[in-house]
């Protein structure tokens, strides 16, 4: 036999063995399952949590009110609300009590009748048509007065001197109101003629009575600036109409 003949019957021989191990590997492969990927305890955690962030959307979505029906909700009770506020503010005495004004305690019942006393002017402003062109802007520079009248957070100084001014318009002693508008504006507490002398109210200094401040009222903010300049007309109003109690 010769070189070619061997080689030739070798390759042969080659050959059938790789068709057979290809024939044996087709028939593993039917019969053998398809291989599951393998999950490790991360991406399960994963997915649950996934599913349960998913699941808690949903029901935000579907049990939780939405900004618009709250606010919706605060509307439709506007009206009432408003209606038992002005119910309570009407049993509510505006006439001011000097032995109240600069006593911390009577803070709140201070700044109330002082709030409401001002509505009933504004208000009877408007009855009386006294320059209703000026009506608008003055009862807006009040309105943040009114607020800080109502939240109880007015200094108890400025409250001391309005409520002072008040006092005065309610009994029509329109001078001393001017008086005391006018300590209102430069920075000094102005107190009802007649409640320093009897000491009615501990203060912490005689300087604070006599208004030994550095800046005045007026130069504070714009704010507060605009209010005490509103004060003035509640005094020129009552001047030319007259005021009363309410």
């Amino acid at each position: 036999m010769d070189i070619g003949s061997i080689l030739k019957a070798e390759i042969e021989k080659k050959r059938n063995v790789l068709d057979h191990k290809d024939k044996q590997t087709k028939e593993e492969s039917k019969v053998a399952p398809l291989p599951v990927p393998a999950h490790s305890e991360d991406d399960k955690g994963s997915d649950i949590l996934d599913l349960t962030q998913t699941n808690d959307i949903y029901k935000t979505k579907d049990t939780s009110p939405s900004p618009d029906e709250s606010t919706l909700r605060r509307l439709q009770t506007r009206p009432e609300r408003i209606e038992r506020a002005i119910g309570q503010d009407a049993q509510i005495p505006t006439d001011i009590d000097p032995i109240a004004i600069g006593n911390p305690e009577c803070r709140q019942e201070l700044s109330m009748k002082c709030n409401l006393y001002i509505h009933y002017l504004l208000e009877d402003w408007s009855n009386k048509k006294y320059l209703p062109d000026l009506l608008p802007e003055t009862s807006k520079c009040f309105f943040p007065l009114l607020v800080r009248l109502r939240k109880f957070n007015l200094d108890l100084d400025l409250l001391t001197s309005l409520a002072t001014v008040l006092y005065h318009l309610q009994r029509k002693q329109f001078q001393r109101a001017t008086e005391s508008y006018m300590k209102l504006s430069i920075g000094n507490v102005a107190w009802p003629i007649g409640v320093t002398s009897v000491g009615i109210h501990a203060r912490s200094s005689q300087s604070r009575i006599q208004g030994d401040h550095n800046v005045a009222n007026i130069m504070l903010d714009d704010r507060t600036r605009l209010w005490i300049t509103s004060v003035k007309r509640l005094i020129t109003f009552g001047e030319s109409y007259g005021v009363d109690k309410s």
